[in-house]
């Protein structure tokens, strides 16, 4: 009987981590919630900027925010990276700006433009401030498509 009650005790817990992070194993999340956008470290991630006239930045001063924040992200990855974590489950670490969201890049970052994806995404939140939405996923790939608002 303790044998049992032993067994159950060491097993048990494990069956709490069925689910992915996010839900704590209560959740049915997709394999694209939470995961990374750009799982490629080969690869280079695309990126426009489109402003609105109405958005109280210039444009140089919102390309010098991305490219940091795109440094900052690199560089917090760089130092808390898992050994254990296999290279080609890596994240790129190359970014490259695109002249004109109209090439679809991989990220646009939109800053007050209202697109009809925009539109639609807003309507899961109560006035948002800012948004990242994946739009597509490829599972094989681990290649993302989305914006930042």
């Amino acid at each position: 009987m303790r044998t049992l009650i032993l067994a159950f005790a060491l097993l048990l817990p494990t069956f709490a981590f069925a689910g992915n992070e996010m839900g704590n194993g209560t959740d049915n999340f997709t394999r694209e919630h939470g995961s990374m956008w750009f799982v490629d470290p080969a690869r280079t991630a695309t990126y426009c900027i489109s402003v609105s006239p109405e958005f109280k930045a210039d444009i140089q001063t919102l390309r010098a925010i991305v490219r940091t924040s795109f440094d900052n992200w690199i560089g917090y990855f760089e130092r808390h990276k898992k050994a254990s974590r296999p290279k080609d489950l890596s994240p790129t670490t190359s970014f490259l700006e695109v002249a004109s969201c109209d090439a679809k890049a991989d990220i646009e970052f939109l800053f007050g433009v209202d697109t009809a994806e925009v539109k639609k995404a807003r309507e899961h939140y109560f006035n948002p401030t800012a948004m990242a939405e994946r739009v597509t996923f490829n599972e094989v790939s681990g290649w993302s498509k989305g914006f930042v608002w």
